[in-house]
């Protein structure tokens, strides 16, 4: 007998946290090129750790990770400084990766000096 409000997902599942990511990363996550997260720190996020599946969702499919490690910077200079962002974002010349992240994150500047961005890194589970 199925309990009210019990999950009809298998318990794993149950636990997946769905993040959206842009259609423009998806394809270097499937081909595991990119192999980092950057996201402010704030709801849902700031409660990953390592082992956390995920599943990055877009509008032209999703994919399972499992998150391999956790850690955090103040600022995205701080990230474009110490960071392998090959790993971040693959294919996008380093010269342009500032606008990238001004794109990324406008709007959000207060919450990253208040929260700061958390950085996941992850392998891919499947598809």
């Amino acid at each position: 007998m199925k309990r009210e409000g019990a999950s009809n997902f298998p318990p794993e599942e149950s636990r997946i946290r769905n993040l959206p990511v842009w259609d423009r990363f998806l394809p270097s996550i499937l081909s595991g090129h990119k192999t980092i997260d950057v996201r402010v720190n704030t709801g849902q996020v700031g409660g990953i750790k390592e082992g956390d599946l995920l599943r990055f969702v877009a509008p032209e499919g999703d994919v399972k990770v499992r998150v391999k490690r956790v850690w955090a910077h103040d600022s995205i200079a701080a990230i474009l400084r110490h960071e392998d962002l090959n790993k971040i974002a693959p294919g996008v010349p380093k010269e342009d990766l500032p606008s990238l992240a001004r794109q990324l994150f406008r709007g959000r500047e207060d919450q990253i000096d208040r929260y700061g961005l958390a950085l996941f890194e992850f392998e891919k589970v499947s598809r």
